[in-house]
């Protein structure tokens, strides 16, 4: 799976891409979010979307590929978020609930 974000600071929006590989096939999605702080913030968005996409499709598990080296190694390190200089309330969650789908999938 490939996720990609782009942000615009001043209209605090963005555009969300993500495409899901399968061993078949191949699908492209896309979503705009509002409301946007920071470019991480939507790259996880992208992510969390992505990652839902595949649960809907019954994909178990997942090859996750960003562009976004900072948002792979917060997910990666599974650690108590609050420590992160990116903390906020709905950021940690936004990561929480993308390590339990995560976790999830692979648990399956």
């Amino acid at each position: 799976m490939y996720t990609d974000a782009a942000c615009n600071p001043s209209t605090k929006s963005a555009g969300l891409a993500w495409i899901i590989d399968d061993a078949g096939s191949s699908s492209s999605h896309s979503a705009t979010a509002t409301f946007v702080a920071s470019p991480l913030t939507a790259e996880t968005l992208a992510l969390r979307d992505a990652m839902t996409s595949a649960l809907h499709c019954g994909i178990n598990a997942l090859l996750i590929c960003s562009d976004s080296q900072i948002l792979i190694n917060l997910v990666n390190s599974r650690e108590d978020m609050s420590r992160s200089p990116f903390s906020s309330r709905i950021f940690n969650s936004y990561l929480l609930s993308l390590m339990s789908l995560s976790l999830n999938s692979f648990l399956d």
